[in-house]
């Protein structure tokens, strides 16, 4: 019994932390980590602090997603940020309701956009996707 908890315990902080491997939809092995990297450190950078390589060319400073927990009390605000990511709270800075530089990635499939005839990722699907984010997100917070 102790053995398999100490063999859990590196996986369930590796969830908790959004940097272990997941399956995407299209059978890809990803993570929180890696889709932050892929999608949200070009403007928010490695570090989370706003300090990606494009920062400089915006008109409005990314912003520092390591101080998120204490700009509201203390607390990480998990659902507003899943909400930023999936586009249903809006943040002036990121332009329209779909970020500008990934899109509606997180609802489509691979090669859908090429016509390939692939149908949009369920709500579960999207959801797996983008919590690992999430907790990614979390794990930056006081860096």
């Amino acid at each position: 019994m102790v053995a398999a908890w100490i063999l859990a315990a590196p996986a369930a902080h590796a969830l908790s932390q959004g940097t272990a491997p997941i399956l995407s939809p299209e059978g890809e092995v990803t993570s929180g980590q890696l889709e932050y990297r892929e999608h949200c450190a070009s403007c928010h950078g490695l570090s989370g602090k706003g300090d990606g390589p494009v920062a400089e060319a915006l008109a409005k400073s990314p912003g520092d997603l390591t101080q998120l927990r204490k700009k509201h009390g203390g607390k990480f605000p998990s659902q507003r940020v899943y909400r930023t990511i999936d586009g249903r709270d809006r943040v002036p800075s990121h332009g329209t309701r779909e970020m500008p530089v990934w899109g509606s990635v997180f609802r489509l499939r691979q090669g859908s956009l090429s016509g390939s005839g692939a149908p949009p990722l369920t709500d579960d699907e999207v959801k797996a996707r983008i919590k690992p984010i999430v907790e990614y997100v979390r794990s930056l917070q006081g860096k």
